[in-house]
């Protein structure tokens, strides 16, 4: 198949990015991917994106096979009734995509795919604060090693947090983590990588998916020494203004197309050879 760039797929028929799909996942309250569909529309880079409502498994292997044969695994939802499974996983074969696909339909929960953007590779990751009411913005930052989910679920300290005005593109203000608070942090990663590496090999050895890495069984960890540096480098000015940019487009372009909300968060990663991409963006009605 042709390299689809956003694709929603059910039983009884497929969607592709435009209006009808969005009022489409509106409707249905599957925010997550209406934040990349609406960000697509104002040429926010995203990834990739495969969202099943139901098993539609060659839809699945053709999508695999389109971008390099191992997908990335998160998911969406309309509500959520227990602990969300932690998702940003490789999946390497048909028969682990299968299984995983099936638990997740089972607890009502939607998978969504990308192709596989190894999260240990992020060179840096973001989480910009917007505000509907002021041009006034706050952005949180990890460096290499790290990534977006670490910064919306409290597991890390800022490397960087900025006060910005997205009017002028200005930065007001700059913090810089402390090197032995960089550190604390970087011994608390490399336990938590070679954990998240272990439940990847769990998730596509039993198609199970875990809620926390400390109900994986026993003391599972992977042997592979997770590439995180020794020491903090501030992010370059250039990457910098691409990332206030893209916050702009988001204020101006897409935070209205979402549910209400007065301040909401974009998470992003720049990733090799991609740039910046988006992962989602939520406001005050987002569960976890």
């Amino acid at each position: 198949m042709s390299r689809p760039q956003f694709l929603i797929a059910s039983s009884t028929t497929t969607l592709r990015a435009g209006a009808r799909t969005a009022d489409f996942l509106r409707d249905r309250r599957l925010l997550k991917t209406l934040s990349l569909l609406e960000a697509r529309a104002a040429d926010v880079p995203i990834p990739p994106t495969l969202l099943l409502l139901e098993p539609r498994l060659g839809i699945l292997r053709a999508f695999a096979a389109a971008h390099g044969g191992t997908v990335m695994m998160r998911m969406d939802y309309s509500t959520l009734a227990a602990p969300k499974p932690l998702g940003g996983i490789a999946l390497f074969t048909d028969f682990s995509r299968k299984r995983a696909s099936a638990y997740l339909f089972a607890q009502n929960l939607f998978p969504l795919f990308h192709p596989n953007l190894d999260r240990f590779q992020d060179q840096y990751s973001a989480g910009l604060l917007l505000n509907t009411r002021s041009t006034g913005g706050r952005a949180e930052i990890v460096g290499p090693g790290f990534d977006a989910s670490d910064l919306r679920l409290g597991a890390s300290t800022p490397h960087e947090s900025l006060s910005v005005d997205l009017a002028t593109a200005s930065v007001l203000t700059r913090s810089i983590i402390s090197e032995s608070g960089y550190e604390q942090q970087r011994s608390v990663r490399i336990l938590t990588a070679k954990r998240f590496r272990a439940y990847t090999k769990f998730v596509n050895r039993t198609g199970r998916l875990l809620s926390s890495l400390d109900r994986l069984p026993g003391s599972s960890q992977s042997a592979a020494q997770p590439n995180i540096p020794p020491s903090y480098c501030p992010m370059p000015d250039i990457t910098l203004s691409k990332l206030l940019d893209i916050g702009t487009r988001i204020r101006l372009q897409v935070l209205d197309r979402l549910p209400r909300s007065e301040e909401f968060v974009a998470s992003l990663s720049f990733v090799p050879k991609r740039g910046w991409v988006l992962w989602d963006i939520y406001g005050a009605w987002y569960h976890r």
